[in-house]
């Protein structure tokens, strides 16, 4: 069985099963997972069972058997065991819902939300403005006459707010091919030879992350964040090329509108390079794009930094879960990542309940946590502030270089710079172009956000090491939980800051109007 983060199947069940059913479905849910199987290769996948399935657990171990999947048990939790059209709890921690429902034999039993199987009006649930999740359902309706082998088969989506079919089909598509991304990258990774210095170090003590879930989660972390930096990099390589490019087409175009004008041979010398940039421009911009390399950074890193506040949480003994809150608004786009966590995290419904944390156990990992991070902090908030003055510095004297070149030029009558005018004219022209594109640059690399970000979190975790050292081991459980909520805020916004930063398409003549 392959290794990473799996493709979750929820199953539950509405009604009675009788022995005439077990074939039909067998062969029905071995159907379902062996398309899932052949889609997507690279990702496991795992049977999510409520207490309420357990009569379908000799058929889906059966179809589990036969295409290599496994089954967890949720022991302590009940699914929904209402209507198809409500939304249902089980369906925030998979990627695909399977519901087995009996027919009444009373016509159409497919129901609206909020209307019971009497037909009498049901409780009224309050209006969500916000998708929690966009998972696809698959209702498997049984047929009333138990003798019979029939049954029938709808889709439909479980959703928080109301989009077309196809919209809610490319949502959940996404989240599945993101899963299957990321584990095919996770295998790529694991292939490559590092040495010990590229290695990273441990994110908690040893002797602390001894548990089974710490294990986990500091492996998920491990991976994610080494493919968000491996990412990183090639996303600002990208953008170096693609304005490194459109500088050069300045300066050729520069030089065919000062030197060109008037020799033919000169102008289609400048005029073919200028043509061969621009298609390089759009070279590297669209492999950018078909390689998806920006949002696989920015998603890593956001899938990273969830994972590291939940093995944090752990090591210290506090019972937070990281998706309760991380990324509730922005749930249907990055429900893939939310699903990853559940599964990485151990939850109170397919675990024994932890004793109670020890508090020197806490103190100790907290402190851990607060000198690791703050450690990483500095370094990195004193590198962005030194690129965000030199950032800063460059582009003044790119501006000055060109009003003063600028200024040259209209009294040129009054200053014997006849022989230099091409050479200052060209100054003039190239000098704001290129302070324009440093500007952009910067802009879109996030370089200032970089430096305010990294100093806020450097704040965070130096007035949290003071919190620690003035309290009582006590209360570590305590300033556990702020700083995780805190860090996890902090990610929140970096992540849609940086989905705002995509590597834009260059200039296009082409390019219609929206």
């Amino acid at each position: 069985m392959s290794t990473g983060l799996p493709i979750i199947v929820g199953v539950e069940r509405c009604g009675e099963l009788d022995e005439p059913d077990a074939q039909p479905l067998l062969s029905f849910f071995e159907a379902e997972l062996r398309a899932r199987r052949q889609a997507y290769p690279h990702s496991p996948l795992l049977l999510l069972l409520p207490r309420t399935a357990d009569a379908l657990l000799s058929v889906l171990t059966a179809a589990a058997a036969a295409v290599d999947a496994r089954i967890t048990r949720i022991v302590g939790a009940d699914a929904s065991g209402g209507d198809p059209g409500e939304l249902d709890p089980l369906a925030g921690d998979c990627h695909l819902l399977i519901r087995v429902t009996r027919a009444s034999g009373r016509g159409n039993d497919r129901l609206a939300p909020g209307v019971r199987r009497d037909g009498t009006a049901g409780e009224v649930r309050p209006v969500g403005l916000e998708a929690r999740y966009q998972v696809e359902l698959i209702e498997v309706l049984l047929p009333a006459d138990r003798s019979s082998p029939a049954y029938s088969v709808s889709r439909s989506w479980i959703t928080g707010i109301e989009v077309s079919p196809a919209v809610s089909g490319a949502i959940t598509d996404k989240a599945l091919r993101r899963t299957e991304q990321f584990n095919r990258d996770a295998q790529a990774l694991q292939r490559r030879t590092r040495s010990a210095a590229e290695r990273p170090a441990p994110l908690i003590p040893p002797g602390i992350a001894a548990s089974e879930p710490c294990a986990r989660l500091h492996g998920l972390f491990t991976v994610a964040d080494e493919l968000s930096n491996l990412y990183q990099i090639k996303v600002t390589r990208a953008f170096q090329s693609i304005f490194a490019v459109a500088m050069l087409a300045a300066v050729l175009y520069g030089l065919f509108l000062i030197y060109g004008s008037g020799d033919r041979p000169l102008q289609e010398y400048l005029l073919a390079p200028y043509l061969a940039l621009l298609l390089g421009a759009y070279a590297v911009y669209y492999g950018a794009k078909r390689a998806d390399l920006y949002d696989r950074f920015v998603e890593y890193r956001a899938l990273a930094e969830g994972a590291r506040v939940q093995l944090y949480w752990l090591a210290c003994g506090a019972d937070g879960v990281v998706t309760d809150d991380y990324f509730a608004a922005h749930a249907v786009e990055l429900h893939w990542i939310r699903v990853a966590l559940r599964f990485a995290s151990p939850s109170p419904t397919q675990h024994p309940p932890a004793q109670a944390a020890d508090p020197g156990r806490t103190a100790q990992a907290l402190r851990y946590w607060i000198t690791r991070e703050k450690g990483y902090y500095t370094r990195s908030s004193a590198r962005s502030v030194r690129i965000q003055k030199w950032s800063i510095a460059l582009v003044r004297i790119l501006f000055i270089c060109g009003g003063c070149t600028t200024l040259l030029v209209l009294f040129q009558s009054q200053i014997p710079i006849a022989p230099l005018l091409k050479r200052i004219a060209l100054a003039s022209f190239l000098c704001p172009s290129v302070a324009a594109a440093v500007v952009a640059l910067v802009n879109k690399l996030g370089v200032l956000y970089r430096a305010e970000h990294h100093s806020r979190m450097l704040a965070l975790y130096a007035q949290a090491g003071r919190y620690l050292d003035r309290s009582a081991p006590a209360q570590a459980m305590s300033l556990a939980d702020a700083l995780g909520q805190a860090a996890l805020r902090e990610s929140e916004e970096w992540t849609v800051f940086r989905r705002e930063r995509r590597i834009d398409e260059p200039a296009s003549p082409f390019r219609r109007p929206w």
